[in-house]
């Protein structure tokens, strides 16, 4: 066998079988064969996939900004892009009032060319996108009067809805399906990349889903401590109550009026700084009505020692 160059080559290419028993000759031409068939079939059910698939344009991006209150509520804002959209009378094909096709004669309308070979393990089948009809299966026969032959119209203005859903912030991204840019000569649109940009807001700072805010209020306030005070928020106006005695940078909760967790029922709180001024010339009355009183002002207490800093810190690590 080694010394007969063809036997040589027929061992190396297909082992023992060729010289085996009748027997073992016809399992092995059998399972040839199946071999033959089963890739045969993988490749050309392959290549029918990729023939039918459809064509997708590029994908645009755009950034929107939101406020606390679209964070809250989720809104629906309307914006203007430029896209190649569609073409409306020849429906994206770029033939004259959408008709004027026919098949592809080099990939009889499937869109790709077949290349098939022989390997020790059977026929393989190779496919290539065809180049006389770009992947689409038709050819133009007459162009269309409005985007004479692309099938598209570039740069196209038009207004487009998008739903900002409750709980979306900074960094975000949504899609839009199929109000990107069109392909030509047929085929889907692209998506609507949407990239969330928080706006800055004066009066709120954020720590996760936690709203923080300063709450001014006056001397005799912190004092005597109010009931029911009316205090702004994201969800809208609520009701805080102001205890006695209360120092500067002491903090406040009000539950469930922060932020909503996306795609949750979970909401975060809003915290209050209290903050007020000391009339001007009030400690200076004090002084000379009461020493005494006067020298306990000028004592550190524990919770003005705290300060605002600490107390922000420990709201949020418990």
């Amino acid at each position: 066998m080694l010394s007969d160059k063809e036997k040589k080559r027929q061992y190396d290419t297909y082992g023992n079988s060729p010289f085996s028993n009748s027997q073992q000759s016809s399992w092995s031409s059998q399972s040839y064969d199946i071999f033959e068939e089963f890739f045969s079939q993988q490749f050309s059910n392959r290549g029918n996939r990729r023939g039918n698939q459809v064509r997708k344009g590029k994908s645009l991006r755009v950034e929107i900004s939101i406020t606390p209150e679209d964070i809250v509520n989720g809104v629906n804002k309307k914006i203007a892009i430029n896209r190649d959209s569609k073409c409306a009378p020849c429906n994206g094909n770029g033939s004259k009032d959408g008709k004027n096709l026919t098949t592809c004669h080099q990939c009889s309308g499937s869109g790709v060319i077949l290349k098939q070979m022989r390997t020790p393990i059977g026929f393989v089948r190779q496919e290539h996108i065809c180049s006389s009809c770009s992947g689409s299966g038709n050819l133009v026969r007459e162009n269309c009067n409005s985007c004479f032959g692309l099938g598209i119209i570039k740069n196209k203005r038009e207004e487009i809805d998008i739903n900002i859903p409750r709980g979306a912030r900074q960094g975000m991204e949504f899609a839009v399906r199929e109000k990107g840019n069109a392909p030509a000569n047929g085929g889907i649109c692209g998506d609507l990349l949407v990239n969330i940009v928080e706006v800055n807001n004066d009066n709120y700072m954020f720590e996760g889903s936690n709203v923080i805010s300063d709450l001014k209020i006056s001397f005799a306030d912190a004092s005597e401590g109010v009931k029911d005070l009316e205090v702004k928020t994201p969800h809208g106006k609520a009701k805080i109550t102001i205890p006695e005695n209360c120092y500067p940078g002491q903090a406040l909760r009000l539950k469930g009026k922060g932020f909503p967790l996306y795609n949750s029922h979970q909401v975060g709180d809003m915290i209050l700084y209290v903050n007020f001024d000391i009339p001007k010339g009030l400690v200076d009355r004090i002084k000379k009505i009461d020493v005494s009183l006067y020298d306990s002002l000028k004592h550190k207490g524990n919770n003005s020692s705290k300060g605002i800093y600490k107390t922000f810190r420990e709201h949020f690590s418990r």
